[in-house]
This record gives C-alpha cells, sequence and structure tokens, in this order.
C-alpha cells in the first residue's frame, strides 16, 4: 500500500509539471503598455503617516493631515504605461491624480494578484517662482454682518429669517439677528482662547473690538492641502505664510504598497 501511495503521488507530481510545462495551467496575465488594469494602492509619507489610499485596511493607522478619505472602496482603473490618460485634460490634477500618473508606469511588468512596494516622487519643481502662494497668517472675521435682503436672497436663494444660519468661515458660526424691509443683521458668535484646525496649522482665536482673529501657527515645511492640491509651507512671518505648490508631492518621497486585482489585456496581445 506505502508503494502503490508512492506511485500515485509521482504520477500526481509529473502530470502537474507536464500542464506546467504544456500551458494548461492557469495563466495569470502580466501587466503590459496599453492594458486596464484594476489596483489598490496606500502611499505613506516618510513619517508613516498615509498620504493617500483607495481602500484602508489599519483604520488605526496615522493619517496625514493632507490625507482625504474616499467615500468608497472602489478599486482605481488606470491604463498601464499611459500617465497622460490619468485626469486628461485636468488643468490641476489632484494629489491623488499624481500619484495614479507615477503609479501607471511602475505597474508594467507586475502579475494579476502581485503587491509590490514602490517609490512615488517627483523631483522636478518649477523655477519661474510659478506654483507660489501668500495667504494671510491671521484671518480676520466681523462679529456683525449687515446686508441687503435682495444680496441675502441671491447668496442664499431663500428669504431670510431671524435664527438661520450663516457662514463666512465656518470656525465661526453667524446666525440671523433680525430682519427688516431693508437690512438683514448677522451676528457671528465664538470663544476667545479656542484651538482650531486650519489647513495651514493650529489657530488660536482672539477677540478685537469689532472682529475675530484667528491667530494660525504655521511652521515652515509643513504639507498643507487645498481643495485636490498639496504644497508645502516654505516661509511664514508675521503677516503672511508663503506656499509652494511646484510640486505635487510638496517635494515628499511616498512609499506606496501597490496590489493589481484585475488585468484587461489588449486583444490579441500575449505575455512575454
Amino acid at each position: 500500500m506505502t508503494k502503490s501511495g508512492w506511485n500515485i503521488s509521482n504520477i500526481i507530481i509529473l502530470v502537474a509539471a507536464l500542464l506546467v510545462q504544456s500551458g494548461c495551467a492557469a495563466h495569470v496575465p502580466v501587466v503590459q503598455n496599453g492594458d486596464r488594469v484594476g489596483l489598490h494602492y496606500a502611499c505613506r509619507l516618510q513619517n508613516g503617516e498615509l498620504a493617500a489610499a483607495t481602500m484602508v485596511k489599519d483604520q488605526s493607522a496615522a493619517n496625514a493631515g493632507i490625507y482625504l478619505p474616499k467615500k468608497d472602496s472602489e478599486p482605481l482603473s488606470l491604463t498601464a504605461g499611459s500617465p497622460e490618460s490619468v485626469a486628461a485634460g485636468v488643468r490641476f490634477p489632484s494629489f491623488e491624480d499624481e500619484i495614479a500618473r507615477r503609479v501607471a508606469v511602475q505597474v508594467v511588468g507586475m502579475r494579476q494578484g502581485e503587491s509590490r512596494s514602490m517609490t512615488v516622487v517627483e523631483k522636478k519643481t518649477a523655477t519661474d517662482g510659478q506654483g507660489k502662494l501668500q495667504v494671510a497668517r491671521v484671518r480676520v472675521r466681523p462679529k456683525e454682518l449687515r446686508i441687503s435682503r435682495d444680496t441675502y436672497m441671491a447668496q442664499k436663494g431663500t428669504a431670510p429669517e431671524v435664527g438661520k444660519e450663516y457662514a463666512i468661515d465656518p470656525l465661526i458660526p453667524g446666525k440671523v439677528e433680525s430682519v427688516n424691509d431693508n437690512e438683514v443683521l448677522i451676528r457671528f458668535s465664538a470663544i476667545p482662547g479656542t484651538e482650531v484646525s486650519t489647513p495651514f496649522g493650529k489657530g488660536i482665536i482672539r477677540s478685537a473690538e469689532d472682529q475675530y482673529e484667528i491667530h494660525i501657527d504655521a511652521r515652515p515645511g509643513s504639507l498643507v492641502r487645498s481643495g485636490p492640491m498639496v504644497g508645502k509651507i516654505i516661509k511664514v512671518d508675521d503677516r503672511l505664510i508663503t506656499l509652494d505648490y511646484s510640486n505635487p508631492f510638496g517635494g515628499e518621497e511616498l512609499a506606496c504598497d501597490i496590489t493589481v486585482l484585475s488585468v484587461e489585456q489588449q486583444a490579441g496581445q500575449k505575455d512575454k
């Protein structure tokens, strides 16, 4: 019985080897230029903070201030070897679009089901001063605002009512206090000394005679996110914060983990 079992095992191994050599084993496609690829990625800054991801597995992981969670966990779909096809025609590609463009190049040669770590970086920056922006270090917001009924209705699309919320800055909320035939009075309120979060760093609310001020503790070297784009704070003085958006990753090197989920090869294309 032992001898018979040994012979059967040898036969199974031999048949499997012949199937592999003859190409009858399961075909695992290799990504080639022009293939449509579905994948997941997670990219981190050098300090380990999560910067961008298609699906987050570790909810306890620290997130960078520039991280924006997706509304769903659908895989990223792109054309391998064709970075220009990602966000084609978009004037200001997002941080995530810029990552996808680099991944589109580096994914070539990976197999379906394969996971790989790769570095995503952009060393080129604008040299003509483009991409620089300055914002006030102290935000000034009024304690009250008087506007006409027509202006209010043009802004809100509805008639003013006492008690309705009205926001110029979500950090200092306002409400309609009174309404007459010609004017709407809006009063804003905040607690002096309150610490708040801004895209450029922590802020402290202070009260002046007729206005609130948000003093921002901006730090040179910090990454910031403005809508779809990521930049870096390069200078801070008493009045202004200077930002640099000339590098799509704020000059940072991203460590990305990529997993290829699906490969749709072009008609007639075969793995080499």
